[in-house]
C-alpha cells in the first residue's frame, strides 16, 4: 500500500532528511472523557496514509514528485471523496478539485474546485467553484489567503476574515513532503509553525486559542485548545507522538 501511494521515481523532495522528525501518532482528548487517535505513515518524508480511530482513513498520492491526490474512505472502506491536484509552470498548486460521492443509494454526488492565483503583493487569490462530478462552473466563494514565514495568517472570504497567529516552534508536520501544499490545504493547522491565536470576525465569528509544551527539540508534546466561540469554552486535550 505504501508504494502504490508514491508512484513516481525521483529522490528529490523538500526535506531529504532520512532523520528528520515525523509525526506518528496524534491523540486527541475531549471533555466529555472521550478520544481521538489519528496514525500516520509516511514513505521516507512523503505522508502516504492517516488512519483514524474510528476507521476512516485518508490516502496520498504522488505523481512526478508533486502530491497529485488524496482518497478518503470511510469505516466500511467506501470511498466518501477524492481530491485531484494540479500545478502551474513554476510548480505551485493552481487548482484542487474535491470529488464528494454519495454515501447511500440516492444520496447526489457534487464536486468543488478551488483555482489558486498568485498575486504579486504576495498574497492568493483563491476562487471556489461547484458543480456535478464533470464539470464546476458556478462561482460559490471568492477570497484572498496570506501565507508569511510558512504559515497561514489570513484568510479573507465572503465578509469574513480570518487572522491567525503562531508561534515560533516547529509544526509537527514541518518535515513532511510538500508542506508548503498542506498548508494551503489545511489552513491554520498545516503551517510551518504551530497556532497560538484564530479568530474570524464577520458573519461567522469564532475564536480559538492553543498552549503547548514542547520537547527538546522545539516540536510540541501536548497542546490545550480552547474554543471561545459563543463563550463556549471548550477545550481539547491533544498529545502529539513522533517516529
Amino acid at each position: 500500500m505504501i508504494t502504490s501511494c508514491s508512484d513516481d521515481d525521483s529522490s528529490s523532495n523538500n526535506n531529504n532528511n532520512s532523520d528528520a522528525v515525523l509525526l506518528k501518532k496524534m491523540v486527541e482528548t475531549y471533555e466529555d472523557g472521550t478520544s481521538f487517535t489519528t496514525t500516520y505513515t509516511y514513505d521516507e518524508d512523503k505522508l502516504v496514509r492517516k488512519n483514524e480511530s474510528d476507521g476512516y482513513r485518508t490516502e496520498y498520492f504522488y505523481t512526478n514528485n508533486k502530491l497529485s491526490g488524496i482518497k478518503s474512505y470511510d469505516d466500511t472502506n467506501h470511498l466518501t471523496g477524492e481530491d485531484v491536484l494540479t500545478y502551474d509552470n513554476n510548480g505551485r498548486l493552481a487548482t484542487r478539485v474535491e470529488y464528494w460521492y454519495a454515501l447511500e443509494e440516492g444520496d447526489e454526488e457534487w464536486a468543488e474546485k478551488s483555482v489558486f492565483t498568485y498575486n504579486s503583493n504576495g498574497t492568493i487569490s483563491r476562487t471556489i467553484y461547484i458543480g456535478d462530478m464533470d464539470s464546476q462552473t458556478e462561482l460559490w466563494e471568492e477570497g484572498t489567503i496570506t501565507i508569511a514565514n510558512g504559515n497561514m495568517t489570513k484568510l479573507v472570504s465572503e465578509g469574513d476574515t480570518a487572522v491567525n497567529t503562531y508561534d515560533s516552534k516547529n509544526n509537527p508536520m514541518k518535515n513532511t513532503f510538500a508542506q508548503d501544499i498542506f498548508t494551503l490545504l489545511d489552513g491554520i493547522y498545516g503551517g510551518k509553525n504551530n497556532l497560538l491565536t484564530y479568530t474570524q470576525t464577520g458573519a461567522d465569528p469564532e475564536s480559538i486559542t492553543r498552549t503547548y509544551t514542547y520537547n527538546s527539540d522545539d516540536y510540541p508534546t501536548t497542546a490545550v485548545e480552547t474554543n471561545l466561540t459563543d463563550g463556549s469554552n471548550d477545550q481539547t486535550n491533544i498529545q502529539y507522538f513522533y517516529e
